[in-house]
């Protein structure tokens, strides 16, 4: 079974999956006319880089991604509160979202994913001297803290959003600022 997920998650789906996404998102919009292969050639070329170094990968995203994440998720959370893509009133397409979307885990293999991730971070905290086990259970269990509390803003400040936009449109963006909205 570990053999079929680690396949899934690399060579299969999730590594072509990643390029092209990151192509088709990123590069097509601000340069259209340029070639996927030279950019499929340095995308993998960056990834045999970083995984050559597996200890610093875990360093590089603590010290530099994530920072650039968080600001990205912050300004996506703002930019769709202060200026939404279509009406907020519309009704749910299906019943029960919330736990439709945790049944099909967004399709992005999450649970199979973090087994992987998992042991390359409990790897990456031995290798900084954390080598007693109740060390990386503190450890381990302090990121995890940190990921539930980022989910959990996440969900409550798309929520926020969406009673702010609703009363806004009920009130009008003058009463709710002076604290007098619904």
């Amino acid at each position: 079974l570990m053999t079929a997920i680690v396949l899934c998650l690399g060579p299969f789906i999730c590594i072509p999956r990643t390029a092209a996404t990151t192509f088709e998102l990123s590069v097509v919009p601000l340069l259209p006319t340029f070639n996927a292969p030279l950019f499929y050639v340095l995308f993998f070329a960056l990834v045999m880089i970083l995984c050559l170094n597996q200890s610093a990968v875990v360093d590089i995203v603590g010290k530099i991604l994530t920072p650039v994440l968080f600001l990205g998720l912050l300004l996506l959370i703002i930019m769709g509160v202060v200026n939404p893509l279509g009406p907020t009133d519309v009704p749910p397409m299906i019943d029960g979202v919330f736990s439709a979307g945790i049944q099909s885990g967004y399709q992005t293999m999450d649970v199979l994913a973090t087994t992987i991730f998992g042991a390359m971070i409990l790897n990456s905290v031995a290798s900084k001297g954390h080598t007693e086990q109740k060390d990386q259970l503190k450890v381990g269990m302090h990121k995890l803290f940190q990921r539930f509390q980022l989910h959990v803003q996440l969900v409550v400040g798309a929520d926020e959003a969406q009673n702010v936009r609703r009363r806004v449109a009920k009130t009008g963006s003058g009463q709710i600022l002076h604290g007098n909205g619904g």
